[in-house]
């Protein structure tokens, strides 16, 4: 018998992990459009058939950029879709550069995304990085050509992805692009045992920032089409724990869902499973095992108003079983040296998901992922 006195309380209904269920990546990315293209004027279903036909082509696309090519994303960025609008034109910009020059560590290119080459090359490339201009090729850094002019073996895979997604994002309908201002910014690697400045190839390797701002040309009827891309590019010291991955400047309302954008189609890409990917951001902040069951089920709870009951034991087989052989097979193949390391602690895999780009997750990803955790 029980003290009248006291009410009983039912019991949460907390549910089995087996019978939680949760998204997939092409989910998300239709769930986050779906929030962010409230506006009247976003082209909706026109940019929902240009993702329908990234994800359809997802596997060979992502083939196609592991074999150090990005093809069938330059494919899409010529079949362009975005709105184009007319800005400051590179015959006013290059000479007003010229004329008042860049700082000691700056230089600039003209990259035509036709004929996927650099047409203009700043002359000061020679005396400020002691590579040749003629040696500044995409061939030479993509490691294709031999030259030892190229991008750094860990950084190369990440660069060819994230350019890949790049030029997807500037292909979507119902972004506005204009001329010379709209840009990503982006930082890799490159060896520059070659250079002709001493103090520099002592160095091996240096870090470029490279911002790439979208040059528009007219077709005729007050149309616009992306045909080159003008980049500004800064020279800095390397740095070890770099990881690559670029960053979208427009106006506050685009630059949010652009990025957001960046982040899922990355994701989407490695296609690395939804539930353990939480399960290893939540580690960054835990130390125990306890606490990342703690934080998922809280989550869960929050977000999607279901009861789980993962345990610290289910998420210690996870990390052990699951999610760092997952992890390590996913970084051989995103590994230019073809290496067969393996990762064998926690911290490593949460290194190497840095280095991949998939953590840490964007906060608001990460809420929409919790809110579409099912039974």
């Amino acid at each position: 018998m029980h003290n009248p006195k006291f009410i009983l309380m039912p019991k949460p209904n907390k549910k089995s992990t087996s019978t939680i269920s949760f998204p997939t990546w092409k989910e998300i990315i239709h769930s986050f459009i779906d929030e962010n293209s409230k506006k009247d004027s976003f082209k909706l279903s026109e940019f929902k058939s240009k993702i329908e036909f990234f994800q359809s082509n997802a596997r060979v696309i992502t083939d196609d950029m592991a074999n150090k090519s990005v093809s069938l994303a330059m494919q899409m960025m010529i079949g362009a879709a975005g709105e184009y609008v007319p800005g400051e034109t590179l015959d006013s910009i290059i000479p007003r550069i010229k004329e008042a020059g860049f700082s000691s560590n700056e230089f600039y290119t003209v990259f035509d995304l036709l004929n996927s080459n650099y047409c203009i090359k700043d002359e000061t490339i020679n005396e400020k990085l002691g590579i040749k201009p003629e040696n500044f090729e995409l061939y030479n850094l993509l490691g294709i050509s031999g030259h030892p002019f190229k991008v750094h073996e860990e950084d190369l895979p990440h660069f060819i992805r994230w350019a890949g997604v790049a030029f997807l994002l500037f292909s979507l309908p119902g972004f506005t692009f204009q001329s010379n201002k709209d840009h990503f910014i982006i930082k890799f690697r490159v060896n520059v045992s070659s250079s002709e400045i001493p103090e520099i190839a002592e160095l091996k390797y240096v870090t470029l920032e490279k911002k790439c701002f979208l040059s528009n040309d007219s077709v005729g009827n007050n149309k616009f089409i992306p045909r080159y891309h003008f980049d500004r590019w800064s020279i800095i010291p390397s740095n070890e724990d770099l990881f690559v991955k670029p960053q979208f400047v427009s106006d506050f309302q685009q630059s949010t869902f652009m990025n957001g954008l960046n982040y899922l189609f990355n994701a989407s890409l490695l296609n690395f499973p939804i539930k353990y990917l939480l399960m290893l951001e939540e580690r960054i902040l835990q130390d125990r095992n306890k606490g990342i069951s703690n934080e998922i089920n809280r989550n869960i709870s929050e977000h999607a108003g279901i009861e789980s009951s993962f345990d610290e034991y289910q998420i210690g087989d996870y990390m052990v079983k699951t999610i760092r052989p997952k992890l390590t097979e996913l970084v051989q193949k995103w590994d230019s040296s073809h290496s067969s390391k393996s990762i064998e602690n926690d911290n490593q895999a949460i290194h190497q998901a840095q280095k991949l780009g998939l953590l840490p997750i964007p906060e608001k990803i990460k809420a929409l992922i919790y809110s579409r955790v099912g039974e």
